[in-house]
């Protein structure tokens, strides 16, 4: 009777996997965290020898092999990750170019866990704004002077309008189009916590100059966030504090998803090796609660 109950539970949560694994792969691919497929591999030897080496390669099944994941999503849980899609408003996208490219944030995007798509409001500029000039060279300006006078220049908001909807019109899923204002509210990690997990598409906008039309919050019904008590040049800056601290969120991005400070005691205060560190004739030992093994005191230790 154990036998015919295990063949049943067996065959249901074959067909269960292969169900949920279809529809994920509907929406994008399947992506799993090669650290969570090594491990898996040492403790379930009937993995399919064929499909390892594969999946260590492209770390993504297609659609048609779906079926051959779910025998695996049976014998160990296998982790789906969502996309986390990032799609900045921006004149300067270069300025990402050495902030993505390197280390988790780079790794991530490598993996197709995280995307990042640039878009140029100067390319949704019209009319009397964009002019072509007899050497050929084409112009389009994007600012123009503040009403009621004052220094410096103010981004309009026909363009920004326009390279946001040519996102937010072709693309599904849970839009949230942030705008960064000094006075707004500030950004933390819960609220890097509810992002990641309410939305899947971020549209985030980086102002110049004297700022952005206001009009622009109005009609996209932005949310204003502010990374500290002062100002910056533009928006970019912020822009990459919110794409590093959100997709810390999103499990995959991390080797060791557990590894975010805000899950464990952490303290600003962490040593390495070697135990005792001589400089100038001095000796710097590392604590010696650190050195005890007593996981108990240790914590105390972080906490005080």
């Amino acid at each position: 009777r154990l036998f015919a109950v295990a063949r049943a539970s067996l065959f249901c949560g074959t067909i269960l996997c292969v169900v949920f694994g279809y529809v994920a792969s509907r929406k994008e691919k399947i992506v799993v965290s090669k650290n969570i497929a090594e491990r898996d591999w040492r403790e379930h030897r009937n993995f399919s020898k064929e499909l390892y080496p594969r999946f260590l390669k492209q770390q993504s099944f297609p659609r048609g092999e779906v079926k051959r994941v779910g025998r695996f999503l049976l014998c160990r849980s296998l982790y789906i990750i969502d996309y986390m899609n990032f799609y900045i408003i921006t004149l300067f996208p270069e300025m990402f170019d050495s902030y993505l490219k390197e280390s988790i944030l780079g790794r991530a995007i490598k993996n197709k866990i995280i995307k990042v798509k640039f878009i140029n409001p100067r390319k949704f500029v019209s009319g009397k704004y964009k002019k072509k000039w007899p050497d050929g060279n084409i112009s389009a300006q994007v600012d123009e002077r503040p009403y009621s006078g004052g220094p410096g220049m103010v981004m309009m908001a026909d363009p920004i309008i326009k390279a946001v909807e040519s996102v937010t019109k072709k693309k599904k899923g849970k839009f949230l189009i942030i705008n960064f204002n000094p006075r707004a509210e500030k950004f933390t990690t819960v609220t890097a916590k509810k992002i990641s997990k309410k939305y899947d598409n971020i549209v985030l906008i980086c102002g110049r100059y004297e700022g952005v039309d206001a009009r622009v919050d109005k009609i996209l019904r932005t949310r204003k966030y502010s990374i500290g008590d002062y100002v910056l040049t533009g928006g970019e800056i912020p822009a990459m504090v919110l794409i590093d601290s959100i997709s810390r969120q999103i499990k995959g991005v991390l080797g060791n998803f557990d590894s975010r400070e805000e899950e464990r005691i952490s303290t600003d205060e962490v040593y390495t090796r070697p135990e005792v560190l001589e400089h100038n004739g001095k000796k710097y030992r590392v604590p010696k609660v650190l050195l005890s093994g007593n996981h108990l005191e240790i914590n105390r230790w972080k906490k005080r």
